[in-house]
């Protein structure tokens, strides 16, 4: 979510702290206790995510659900307090709502507003513009800010249009190398990866499991669908792992399809 201003910088929300222009470091006063209609509820959501039956659910559902239920594990490892944890997963339920000037619901937002409407949510009121929201609360030092924390700061160079458009420019370069050429930079759950396009030739990309020998299982099927493998290149990031192929030969329209069956795979496609 990105926006301009002249006097007061934007309000982001970056995966897993708040932050927005105005002043210094605040925290909350009192130190944020949301409301709950039930204090156990969120800490039983959080446990239940372990018992989950993993078996009922697809290839796509599970790897998002592995990565949802790492993150929260890993916050809440490294002492992120349970209100903080409730509040990100609150904010990200919003994530794909449109960016709308003056926006305070799930409608669309504008950065305040969003902030807003993420702190009301467990029970926190905030006012409505950036500019009161930077003043609220109580100074911090910068060592002790944890996700959940508001941020405040001056509007300086990193906040200027210029800035703004070249990450803005940036995102869409990202993105559309990755629709274009199947190449992966800054993603949050695959490695970097980048293997030079060779004009006309197919490129199968396969994001799978981190697994051993699955590598030979995807290069078997695309032999015995007549592909040739020219070019190829895969890393991993945890349990995951991102592999392109690029291929000669009459490929059949179906060979997406096929990987896709391979156990452990978890998605294809062709580009």
């Amino acid at each position: 979510m990105k926006a301009r201003h002249s006097s007061i910088c934007t309000v982001a929300l970056l995966v897993a702290a708040i932050a927005l222009s105005g002043c210094s470091s605040k925290k909350l006063q009192p130190a944020f206790e949301p409301v709950y209609d039930d204090p156990y509820s969120f800490e039983a959501y959080l446990e239940n995510r372990k018992k989950a039956d993993r078996s009922s659910m697809s290839q796509e559902e599970r790897f998002a659900y592995d990565n949802r239920t790492a993150s929260l594990s890993t916050m809440r490892e490294s002492g992120i307090p349970l209100p903080n944890l409730h509040l990100i997963e609150q904010a990200k339920t919003a994530l794909g709502t449109p960016y709308v000037p003056g926006g305070t619901d799930t409608q669309g937002f504008d950065c305040s507003g969003f902030v807003q409407w993420a702190y009301r949510n467990v029970g926190v009121t905030l006012p409505r513009t950036a500019r009161e929201q930077s003043v609220m609360g109580r100074p911090i030092k910068s060592g002790s800010m944890m996700a959940g924390d508001i941020v405040a700061f001056p509007h300086l160079g990193a906040s200027t249009p210029e800035s703004e458009d070249n990450c803005a420019v940036m995102a869409a370069q990202e993105l559309s190398a990755y629709l274009e050429t199947g190449n992966t930079t800054h993603s949050v759950n695959l490695p970097n990866i980048t293997l030079p396009r060779t004009p006309g030739m197919p490129r199968v990309c396969v994001i799978h499991l981190n697994v051993s020998g699955l590598i030979n299982k995807l290069t078997s099927v695309i032999s015995e669908a007549g592909g040739n493998i020219e070019n190829m290149i895969s890393g991993s990031r945890k349990e995951y792992a991102y592999t392109l192929f690029d291929l000669s030969g009459n490929l059949p329209a179906d060979l997406a399809e096929r990987l896709e069956e391979v156990p452990d795979v978890i998605r294809s496609r062709v580009i």
